[in-house]
């Protein structure tokens, strides 16, 4: 199915239990899809089923990807081989920026990673309380008897050891204390089991800020019981013990007691339904992303492929992320950044222009001057703007001076090609941006810089 349709469970073909699995899924995971929207300043809502002329429809909104079901949701404004082509070029790219930079890009959410961050939540709280009922308790020890030879009692004397002792001319009193130790196989996988989960989820948490978000307090509760729970010198011999050993686990069993021994049954019960790794490469495809955000770093990857082919420069990219880029010693550019420094009047009554998806400056003497401002939209070039127009004029009007070198473009993925509007002052130019028209893109964007004198 395609963005902004909606269909009901007969339409998709969902069994009863498909069905009840994807609404599950939309519930469990609108507070990653909110965090997502927030952190990358997303405009449209999460996927959700929602009641039409009384019927429930499945409404994916502007989140392409693959649900729960096998339900694939593709962009409605490019055809199958565009959006693959789109979807691999970013992929692509984001693949060679490497994981981090990626996920502080693009909010993606790979529903074998929701998955999987449902399965080990599960395990997490069942571990959590009974890590609280055992610890309420005492934790397992193994009780040992040690005999000592010492000139004061240690323990319970033995008094024939020590008649025999003193028959040799000794002083040595014999004795026998018992000794207690918590460094026993029961302990140490409970330390084992907290850190494997630490660990896992950890690796889900990488995967992107809004996922981590989602673990994070459950992170910091396995963590610090590996490292405070117990006596921290257990930890080494934790985790060296071979715990996937029917044998030790067996032993383990013989040890615990009735708490313990349901820590032994959800350690048997994770080890063997937890084998899924994470990978971008992988899951790209089928995480579930908005298109918006999508079609903007495609035109982002391609804004700076222009300005390297015109200049013969690569950008290169200045502090974390991709924000912003030096091109030499007289270009920068900006891509979803605040262009404050460069505002004329909204700074003087202390309002902010905003954040254009692109800028472009250059450097005037010993200042920066902002050149050219663009945003991509996903949209007909005949749609109508309405906020989207305004706050756009708001970046031009404030933020670059006026006169007839003064361009705003808006890359738009759908529609006719349209006339610039001009006035005296600005001009707003139109691009129809997409993969089979990728050579004239290039063209549009190699003959604009080049305008600048680039």
């Amino acid at each position: 199915m395609q963005t902004y349709e909606m269909r009901t469970r007969a339409d998709l073909e969902l069994s009863v239990s498909e069905w009840r699995e994807l609404k599950t899924f939309l519930d469990e995971a609108k507070p990653v899809f909110e965090t997502a929207r927030k952190q990358s300043d997303i405009e449209m809502q999460a996927p959700r089923v929602r009641a039409d002329e009384g019927t429930e429809k499945f409404d994916p909104r502007g989140w392409v990807g693959t649900y729960p079901g096998d339900v694939t949701v593709v962009a409605e404004k490019f055809s199958a081989d565009e959006f693959q082509k789109l979807r691999n070029d970013v992929a692509g790219w984001l693949n060679a920026l490497g994981p981090g930079t990626a996920n502080s890009l693009l909010p993606y959410l790979p529903k074998e990673v929701l998955d999987q961050s449902k399965t080990l939540r599960s395990y997490s709280r069942r571990l959590i309380e009974y890590t609280e009922v055992v610890m309420a308790g005492r934790p397992p020890v193994e009780t040992e008897f040690v005999r000592e030879q010492s000139l004061e009692p240690r323990g319970r004397p033995l008094v024939p050891q020590t008649v025999r002792e003193r028959a040799q001319g000794t002083r040595q009193i014999i004795s026998q204390r018992v000794k207690f130790t918590f460094e026993t196989l029961p302990n140490l996988l409970l330390i084992r089991f907290h850190a494997e989960l630490a660990g896992r989820l950890r690796g889900l948490a990488n995967v992107s800020d809004e996922v981590e978000a989602m673990l994070i307090d459950r992170i910091d509760y396995h963590t610090e019981f590996t490292e405070s729970g117990l006596p921290e010198r257990l930890f080494e011999t934790a985790m060296t013990t071979d715990f996937t050993s029917p044998k030790i686990l067996a032993e383990a069993r013989g040890l615990a007691d009735e708490q313990v021994q349901d820590v032994i049954d959800l350690w048997e019960a994770y080890t063997e339904n937890i084998t899924m790794q994470t990978d971008l490469t992988r899951n790209f495809e089928t995480s579930l992303k908005p298109i918006s955000k999508l079609y903007e770093l495609w035109i982002l990857r391609e804004i700076l492929e222009s300005l390297e082919t015109v200049t013969g420069i690569e950008a290169q990219p200045t502090g974390e992320g991709l924000n912003r880029f030096t091109i030499g010693d007289k270009l920068r550019f900006r891509y979803d950044s605040s262009i404050r420094d460069h505002s004329r009047y909204l700074s003087a009554l202390g309002s902010s222009p905003g954040r254009p998806d692109f800028a472009l400056e250059e450097k005037n003497g010993s200042d920066w001057q902002c050149i050219w401002i663009g945003d991509a939209k996903y949209k007909d070039t005949d749609s109508s703007f309405s906020n989207g127009a305004r706050r756009f004029l708001r970046y031009l009007v404030d933020c670059l001076p006026a006169g007839p070198s003064s361009v705003g473009t808006l890359f738009c993925a759908i529609g006719n090609d349209r006339a610039d509007v001009n006035t005296e002052d600005y001009t707003i130019e139109f691009i129809v941006s997409r993969p089979t028209r990728r050579p004239h893109l290039q063209n549009r964007l190699q003959n604009r810089l080049s305008f600048y004198g680039i």
